[in-house]
């Protein structure tokens, strides 16, 4: 079981050869899926809480290298660019 981090759902994950391998082994699993605390995910709440947290400056860095502030300062340009895509859900495969 992969527990919940930094606002992400807890969930497993199957590691397999084949798909077919994979679909037996997450047939095999009994899982009780249940709602969030928080409630279900919404893409449009989440952009907004993103955006918030980013304007605040207390968002949550999964992975950080390096200095930002001095690769900025030192580069002959800074490009920005914003990408997002749609929260999907991923279906239960429950059998």
């Amino acid at each position: 079981m992969l527990p919940s981090y930094a606002g992400a759902t807890a969930g497993f994950a199957m590691i397999a050869v084949s798909q077919w391998q994979a679909e037996r082994a997450v047939a095999a699993v009994d899982v009780d899926w249940r709602q969030r605390p928080e409630g279900g995910l919404d893409t449009r709440r989440a952009a907004r809480e993103i955006e918030a947290a980013l304007q605040r400056g207390d968002g949550h860095v999964f992975h950080r290298q390096g200095d930002l502030g001095r690769a900025e300062a030192g580069a002959a340009r800074v490009i920005e660019a914003s990408y997002s895509a749609p929260y999907r859900r991923t279906p239960p495969r429950n059998r």
